[in-house]
């Protein structure tokens, strides 16, 4: 790794915190010429880092656009594929076009902003710069679509450590697939899959993400369901190097019952009031427990039990 590599790490853990230049050529065990030119070349790439005369170098916390270097060290370092965009049309439409060119298996594709962003059922997901965390995941597999139905829960508890690991906010699951603090959204899962049609078994699989880091303005069509994170120490390249990590751990243990008990101890819909669409008819009724196959058990108003593999739901009580 460059020493300027190695400074940004450093410094990015610890934001607008003084170090002189004397500290930091011992550490890296080099001169103070060779730490002053690695500042320069890092503040030639955009970081805000302050020189205060003689007394140090100090990285602003304000330094929070995606960067290649400190998400791959927030993984851990781990090896894998990983590509940073400042703005895209959609980050998932982006690991469709590269796994028809070959991408690997763990690829990772982060963006600053998405211009068309996507969620289930056509929907769009406000993608707006500087605010979010948007990432799409590639998962190369030839299982069948049958072996794959507990990925999006897999991801979602993924979704949940992570946010738990970078902020002290407590996120819950809206069962199947979006994340909430309290009573609004912060989070949406976007799963998709590329099949060979012939043997019903798919060549990729793509997780798309996208996160309301601190986004504070919504469309009127959002404004009473959608929300943000907030934290002001969080770090949007931690946040996408450590759901990099928890997205590799939860896939791979997807069929262990840890992962389902996860995702149900961090469901929120038991035991409310919801609605939704089957046989293009709106049916009411009240969640009960998520089964083992990750499909929604309601009772509904009629009284006749039912469960639902796919679909939204939406919630007609916050009260239980």
């Amino acid at each position: 790794m460059a020493l300027k590599d190695k400074l940004l790490v450093f410094l990015a853990n610890s934001p607008d915190t003084l170090y002189s230049g004397e500290m930091l050529a011992a550490r890296f065990q080099v001169t103070r010429a060779a730490v002053w030119k690695a500042v320069r070349q890092l503040q030639d790439e955009g970081f805000e880092i302050g020189v205060s005369g003689g007394k140090g170098y100090s990285f602003s916390g304000r330094n929070d656009f995606l960067q290649d270097t400190l998400i791959h060290e927030y993984a851990g370092n781990a090896s894998f594929p990983l590509h940073v965009l400042d703005t895209v049309d959609s980050t998932n439409n982006e690991a469709r076009r590269m796994v028809l060119n070959g991408a690997a298996d763990g690829t990772y594709i982060a963006a600053n902003s998405q211009t068309a962003g996507r969620g289930r059922s056509g929907k769009s997901f406000y993608s707006p710069a500087n605010t979010g965390l948007y990432v799409s995941y590639i998962m190369r597999t030839g299982e069948s679509v049958e072996q794959l139905q507990k990925l999006t829960m897999a991801a979602a508890v993924a979704v949940c450590r992570a946010l738990r690991e970078c902020t002290d906010c407590d996120p819950k699951i809206k069962w199947v697939n979006d994340i909430y603090l309290g009573r609004r959204k912060v989070a949406g899962i976007l799963t998709e899959a590329i099949t060979d049609f012939e043997t019903m078994r798919t060549d990729a699989v793509i997780i798309g993400i996208g996160i309301n880091c601190r986004t504070r303005e919504f469309p009127e069509e959002l404004q009473e369901i959608a929300g943000s994170l907030n934290d002001p120490a969080l770090s949007r390249n931690k946040l996408a190097g450590r759901l990099y990590t928890h997205l590799v751990k939860c896939i791979a243990e997807r069929n262990d019952p840890e992962i389902l008990e996860a995702y149900r101890e961090a469901s929120f819909l038991p035991g409310r009031k919801i609605s939704f669409l089957h046989n293009n008819k709106t049916l009411q009724g009240t969640a009960v427990s998520v089964n083992d196959r990750g499909g929604l058990q309601i009772v509904l108003d009629t009284g006749e039990e039912m469960t639902v593999s796919s679909g939204e739901v939406s919630i007609l009580s916050w009260d239980q």
